[in-house]
């Protein structure tokens, strides 16, 4: 079994990212992260970005990229992230009123991908928890599945709790299609994002699952700061997941 990486979604630091990326990277490094996946880059040029995450011995787990920016300019992004040592590109939100809306976006998402691969570098979306409501007829990711082969899918295991459904089950039916873990943890009292060890998932069983995945990066991600500051989150979170995953490699 492989020992699966940890990163930070930088969403989680947000404030301080965009106040400065190139500090924040490295109070990341200091606290004991492998790597970070970005949620934009703040017009910071990708030479710069390079050399901070060489200086703090980070790599790329993935960076979130809205769909528009690769509708609009795929080209430049494929630049950057080869720039920076990105693999994984992910679409983080998509919504849609009606099945022929999905459908449009799935063939898109298919010859976005197919055009990545050529460049070695993977497609995926990020759910929420809309993507879990069958109320419409038709399953979301089902649809992904058949019309989006090349995509890989970073299940949010919060987000697909949150809709009622059994994370663990789900994930391991659907192993093909998954790259990558989001790790949140569950405040099942205030429906919230919680530190890693104090919610209700079962965050060893995900890291069992993540070391047999195509991407074997745990991302690490809070959005809810009842008893900590984001940074102290961060770095709280990071200690404990590292002892999960030492527990379950023993």
């Amino acid at each position: 079994m492989s020992i699966p990486k940890i990163a930070l979604q930088l969403w989680s630091i947000k404030e301080h990212i965009q106040d400065n990326l190139e500090n924040s990277l490295k109070e990341v490094s200091q606290m004991g992260y492998d790597g970070v996946e970005f949620a934009g880059y703040f017009g910071h040029k990708a030479e710069d970005v390079k050399s901070w995450l060489d200086e703090y011995h980070l790599q790329v787990a993935a960076s979130h990229t809205p769909f528009e920016s690769l509708q609009n300019d795929l080209e430049a992004e494929i630049e950057y992230a080869k720039t920076v040592g990105n693999k994984f590109i992910i679409v983080p939100y998509a919504t849609f009123d009606n099945l022929a809306g999905w459908e449009n976006f799935w063939k898109e998402m298919e010859a976005i991908a197919r055009r990545l691969n050529d460049e070695d570098i993977m497609l995926g979306y990020h759910n929420h928890n809309h993507e879990f409501d069958g109320s419409k007829g038709y399953d979301i990711l089902d649809l992904a599945a058949k019309l989006a082969p090349s995509i890989l899918l970073e299940i949010d295991t919060y987000w697909v709790n949150f809709a009622g459904v059994d994370s663990v089950k789900w994930i391991k039916k659907h192993t093909d299609s998954v790259g990558m873990l989001h790790i949140k943890d569950f405040d099942a009292t205030n429906q919230e994002s919680i530190q890693i060890g104090e919610g209700t998932l079962p965050i060893a069983d995900y890291v069992k699952v993540a070391s047999r995945l195509e991407h074997p990066w745990l991302v690490i991600e809070q959005e809810a700061f009842r008893t900590a500051t984001p940074l102290e989150a961060a770095a709280a979170n990071v200690k404990a997941l590292r002892e999960i995953v030492k527990e379950v490699a023993k």
